[in-house]
């Protein structure tokens, strides 16, 4: 089976999912645990005065305000927060982070240092030569240079975790749906950096690959657990697919669901949102009004985002092998990657589930006058557009030195058949209740959803679904009013907004029609809480 007209990247199309085109004080995130020990670790030395000579339009690592070559600038302060992780940590070659993308540019001369080939493959050729096939794909070469471009070597730019070892899958070279369940389920991969999605407006379910990464949160890193991140998607305001919900890649327990922010600490303009987003990470926008995001190019002044006459044109660029154009939730994740890299030289040990946790409990609260923000029953903020807030890398770090790991994991699962009829009136939900008689301390909540529609319509866009925990917290699964094709056949949605509260009481499922007309009725619905 060939997933290529569902797996889409955005080097390929500047309207697809994954379009192409933050750090404050290290102060304002949830509040974590108190810490107890640290294990030991070797401080790197205090970094050298800036040699990396685009280092200054990388806002997202430093933000001045700088314009990075668009009309306006940012806003000083909202970025990741990781200059003074330096001072101690970059990242080490003992954890590979995976690019599972178009291909990396093997012999980029800020990244062949960070490389391995011996772990790195390109699917179209069985080779150990990770580069694109053309040079009209410079995206995964994009994205590996805002995890770990080499750092204070004299040229162009520098990661967020500028020492760590990069892994290139080049499995866009050859898309079969073996091929990504080989990528994914890789051995020897620490942190796996997915910005690819799909292109159907309807319902997107790959259980393989969900499967895939169970096996690795299982298995991986001596079992310890692979670390799953896909980009949220770009679909905002563009197509009915905006919520992390339709996918069955961001909406499950093993992967992290990563948004976007621009560069003024607001979310960008085409990021999707979802109750399973858990952070926010830099993202950027279009790169002519406002920034986007500095990084790495294919090398050579025809190659790469240079093919599209939109050269950087900045001192230290003059061969064409950086850019200013790339975003989107593409950038994002990756930069999120770059911090978890970090987390894991600061203390080798964190679970897979410790680096969900922890990147949750030190978000920062970013656009504080955004509407969504609200507090769940666990006193931690949460936001559809950022999940728990804005990656903050300092605080993950400094929250990673000293956590010796959460408990043993637990879940508990209780399902109801049912033959609720939903009102036509647009204004009546159905309101459905189970029982967890479980106090397991909640990290995430899978909600399986059977809807018969009597009519055949298959517009399940009409409904508006909304899980509410036994503390008050909502989670909006499935927003209602947007035209998305398919069936509520044991559907499988996902939320991370009632982290850390308490399962125990009566859980309530709520389902409207908002459009009116139709005529649906909920046969069966299952909850598995997953928690310590």
């Amino acid at each position: 089976m060939v997933f290529f007209n569902k797996y889409i990247y955005s080097a390929l199309l500047s309207s697809a999912l994954l379009t192409l085109a933050g750090c404050g004080s290290g102060s304002g995130g949830n509040t974590p645990p108190q810490p107890t020990a640290s294990p030991s670790a070797t401080p790197t030395p205090t970094p050298p005065p800036r040699e990396d000579p685009l280092f200054d339009g990388q806002w997202y690592l430093e933000n001045t305000g700088q314009t990075a070559g668009a009309q306006n600038g940012g806003t000083a302060g909202e970025d990741i927060d990781v200059v003074d992780v330096w001072k101690e940590f970059r990242g080490s070659k003992a954890n590979a982070i995976a690019v599972v993308d178009v291909g990396v540019e093997a012999t980029h001369p800020d990244l062949k240092d960070n490389l391995d080939l011996n772990l790195s493959y390109r699917y179209s050729d069985g080779s150990h030569d990770p580069s694109p096939t053309s040079k009209y794909l410079p995206h995964g070469t994009a994205v590996a240079g805002i995890i770990a471009a080499k750092g204070w070597n004299g040229i162009g730019i520098r990661g967020v975790a500028p020492n760590a070892k990069l892994v290139g899958l080049n499995v866009l070279s050859a898309p079969t749906e073996a091929n990504f369940i080989d990528a994914i389920g890789r051995a020897g991969i620490a942190v796996s950096s997915n910005s690819w999605g799909f292109s159907d407006n309807g319902l997107n379910e790959f259980e393989t690959l969900v499967d895939t990464m169970q096996a690795g949160t299982q298995n991986g890193r001596n079992g310890k657990g692979t670390i799953y991140l896909f980009a949220a998607g770009n679909s905002r305001y563009k197509s009915n697919n905006s919520n992390t919900n339709t996918s069955s890649l961001t909406n499950n327990p093993y992967s992290i669901a990563v948004a976007a922010v621009n560069a003024k600490g607001h979310y960008a303009s085409y990021s999707n949102y979802g109750s399973t987003v858990l952070v926010a990470g830099t993202g950027g926008e279009d790169s002519k009004e406002n920034p986007a995001i500095v990084t790495t190019d294919l090398t050579g002044l025809d190659q790469g985002y240079d093919t599209k006459n939109i050269h950087y044109d900045v001192p230290g660029n003059g061969n064409g092998d950086y850019t200013n154009r790339m975003n989107g939730t593409s950038a994002a994740c990756p930069s999120v990657a770059g911090v978890t890299a970090l987390m894991l030289d600061a203390n080798p040990n964190l679970t897979w589930r410790d680096v969900r946790y922890i990147l949750a409990a030190t978000a920062r609260k970013n656009d504080v006058q955004d509407g969504n923000w609200t507090t769940n029953g666990a006193g931690l903020h949460i936001n559809y557009n950022y999940g728990f807030g804005m990656v903050d890398a300092f605080n993950a770090v400094e929250m990673s030195k000293t956590f010796e790991g959460l408990p043993e994991e637990k879940t508990y699962e209780v399902s109801k058949n049912t033959q609720g009829k939903i009102a036509q009136d647009s204004k009546t939900p159905l309101i459905s209740s189970l029982y967890v008689s479980s106090d397991i301390k909640v990290e995430f909540v899978d909600i399986w959803v059977t809807i018969e529609d009597k009519k055949g319509f298959r517009h399940i866009g009409d409904l508006e679904i909304i899980l509410t925990s036994p503390e008050g917290t909502e989670s909006v699964l499935a927003w209602g009013g947007v035209y998305t094709y398919g069936a509520y056949t044991d559907w499988r949605f996902g939320t991370v907004r009632h982290m850390d509260e308490n399962a125990q009481g009566t859980w309530k499922l709520s389902i409207r029609d908002v459009d009116g007309g139709s005529d649906y009725t909920l046969t069966h619905w299952k909850l598995k809480i997953y928690g310590h």
